[in-house]
């Protein structure tokens, strides 16, 4: 990745509305024309998807989950300097429709990214 793209310290995305590939500043999202994500998604769980394909990108995510607040406060030591580390006191968590009953059992993918990323 590091070779095939002019990456700055960002998120590499296929998304137009994000920052140039090669800016480095807010949000650190940027448009490189490369689904990073996806390929790790693709990565991390191909002998569980059917064709060795994820669905199509849906940016309706409100129409089918919801997303929900969360104080992670609880799971850091109480000294951390939220701000100095370009962290938040919340978390989001967004949890699909077909995860939210108590009988379906859903795995967990947990996204942990800093740059001054929060809400």
């Amino acid at each position: 990745m590091v070779d095939m793209y002019p990456v700055a310290h960002g998120f590499p995305t296929d998304l137009s509305q994000n920052n140039a590939c090669s800016k480095e500043e807010m949000p650190f999202i940027n448009h490189c024309n490369y689904d990073a994500v996806g390929k790790l998604l693709l990565y991390l769980y191909e002998n569980e998807l059917p064709n060795k394909r994820l669905k199509p990108q849906r940016r309706d995510w409100h129409n089918w989950g919801n997303l929900i607040l969360f104080d992670q406060q609880e799971f850091a030591d109480s000294t951390i300097k939220y701000e100095q580390y370009g962290l938040d006191k919340s978390g989001l968590v967004f949890i699909p429709q077909s995860c939210s009953d108590k009988e379906t059992t859903c795995k967990v993918h947990v996204a942990l990214h800093g740059c001054w990323q929060s809400k």
